[in-house]
């Protein structure tokens, strides 16, 4: 799953590469003011307390907000994952984001800001006002925002900058140039997902033969525990003397021989992209022992 917090000031182009993302790697949109009134419209407990809220003149909590968030997630479970827009805004939020995106057994992948310079901003936003008849499309406002936003998010992207997956990029370039950049950001995110499957089949289906091939098709790590274990016998080492005998007594080779095996093979394997398991897991145990 691909989690992705993007910021950037007003007039940064958000709109237009959120519109990109959420086509090119099917990310669902989150945008805490869209899913607040969505709640709201469609007077769920979360959306009505919130409307009281609201109608008290009062700024809705955290609490509220990250129940509707957590909602939101596990309602959307089949998207290749999230894009976050201007959240967290603050820095408790990126720490209630944190917790929310461990107890879902994910994280955020990073998190893209449009750097733009202050000028650059106001020069657009005014540009925008020509045509979008917003009162609010005025140098002064557009200057109180700017100022705002840098205030506010500043915590928040030192935040992630500590925690390493802060990423910048330069929003002053055309939008095709941004687009490239950020795009190059997330093809380097998702190559840093292991790849890993188990091929299952009945005896004579094929299963060594596929394995092989989409192990060098997706530069994957083939991982034949039947394989490993003639290794050792052909190499004559003392496991393979043992794991002789056992074969001869007609028993099978205990998960204390074939588990050390499977993780020295994974630890070796250092570039790989994945890994393919044929004949791992044969039970319920050795199941829980991959995970």
């Amino acid at each position: 799953m691909l989690n992705i917090a993007l910021f950037g000031p007003p007039g940064a182009g958000k709109g237009t590469q959120s519109a990109f993302l959420i086509e090119k790697y099917d990310l669902f949109y989150i945008s805490t003011g869209d899913i607040l009134r969505k709640e709201i419209a469609e007077e769920t407990k979360l959306g009505l307390e919130a409307k009281s809220i609201i109608a008290a003149g009062k700024l809705v909590s955290d609490e509220i907000i990250v129940q509707i968030l957590e909602k939101t997630i596990k309602e959307n479970s089949q998207a290749g994952g999230f894009l976050f827009d201007g959240f967290p805004r603050t820095y408790i939020q990126a720490y209630i984001l944190e917790g929310l995106m461990i107890k879902l057994n994910t994280s955020l992948n990073c998190l893209i800001s449009i750097e733009v310079p202050e000028e650059e901003s106001v020069a657009r936003l005014l540009n925008r006002g020509l045509t979008s008849g917003r009162s609010d499309d005025n140098e002064l406002v557009i200057r109180k925002r700017l100022k705002e936003y840098e205030e506010k998010t500043l915590p928040v992207l030192n935040f992630y900058k500590e925690k390493g997956i802060y990423i910048p990029i330069d929003g002053y370039k055309p939008i095709e140039e941004v687009t490239a950049q950020i795009e190059d950001i997330i093809n380097k995110e998702l190559s840093k997902k292991l790849m890993n499957v188990v091929i299952f089949g009945y005896p004579g289906c094929g299963r060594g033969s596929q394995g092989i091939e989409l192990s060098k098709k997706y530069g994957l790590e083939y991982v034949s525990t039947g394989r490993m274990l003639e290794e050792e016998i052909e190499e004559g080492t003392e496991l393979g003397k043992r794991i002789t005998e056992i074969y001869e007594n007609g028993e099978l080779v205990p998960d204390e021989i074939v588990v050390p095996l499977i993780v020295k093979k994974i630890q070796n394997s250092k570039t790989v992209k994945g890994f393919i398991f044929k004949g791992f897991p044969r039970t319920l145990v050795q199941s829980y022992i991959l995970d």
